[in-house]
């Protein structure tokens, strides 16, 4: 199963159908970027050669989700 095989699946649960869903993946072509956008995928992030590059990419997206703030949701 390909990232966008999973994301389809997790979309087909009500439960996981707005979760953020970040993708380490092989480069892709426009197609299947616009499909993975289109399913919500929140970020891809390719699939680094080295131990350094892997280590840098976790360390981006840890400082995504310091910098993320979900919206609040409304009582109404």
């Amino acid at each position: 199963m390909n990232g966008l095989e999973f994301i389809r699946e997790l979309r087909n649960e009500p439960e996981f159908r707005s979760i953020a869903v970040f993708v380490m993946t092989t480069p892709i072509n426009d197609n299947e970027k616009i499909e993975a956008y289109k399913l919500n995928e929140a970020v891809q992030i390719l699939k680094p050669l080295t131990f350094e590059k892997f280590v840098n990419s976790i360390s981006i997206l840890n400082n995504y989700w310091k910098l993320f703030e979900e919206p609040k949701t409304s009582t109404l």
